[in-house]
């Protein structure tokens, strides 16, 4: 039983399914492109006939952002672009292969945290250093800022948008 398990898993995974995405060629599971619906899916089904002499689907697609594109259908997880351009490219590869979970993912603005504090080794007032967490590249980004119009006793408060200073 475990054996005949073990096999159906091994010929399962060697089902390679070969696209030839706008001149690249990409490979993958046959099996991995069923585990989000869409298009890809639908491709990998056995009902679609394959182009190319080689045996692989031909797509005329930028091949740009399909890396991004596999890598949800093969993990779940999206791998977002950091600029704007970039999402709303993903977004379009998404939507074209009929994928609602990165659909909804590359629509998601992106969150920011900004640390501020005060620099340990300057006297005067008003000098400060933000740390900013990019969450798209998951690291953090210093900011030297120079508050010295700002009241020493001002709050600060981060959201969706711009840093803001408080004044009581």
């Amino acid at each position: 039983e475990g054996l005949a398990e073990a096999s159906a898993l091994n010929d399962a995974q060697t089902a390679l399914y070969q696209m030839d995405v706008g001149g690249a060629l990409f490979h993958t599971c046959t099996e991995g492109l069923h585990r989000h619906g869409g298009m890809l899916s639908a491709m990998a089904s056995g009902d679609f006939t394959h182009d190319e002499e080689d045996g692989s689907v031909f797509l005329d697609r930028d091949p740009t952002y399909f890396p991004l594109v596999l890598h949800f259908v093969r993990t779940g997880v999206a791998l977002l672009p950091v600029d704007a351009e970039g999402r709303a490219a993903l977004l379009r590869e998404a939507q074209y292969y009929s994928l609602e979970g990165l659909c909804r993912l590359a629509q998601q603005r992106p969150k920011r945290l900004i640390v501020m504090g005060r620099l340990a080794h300057h006297s005067g007032p008003g000098q400060y250093v933000c740390q900013m967490y990019n969450q798209l590249q998951g690291s953090w980004e210093r900011m030297d800022v120079d508050m010295e119009a700002l009241p020493i006793d001002c709050c600060f408060c981060a959201g969706e948008g711009p840093l803001l200073a408080l004044s009581p």
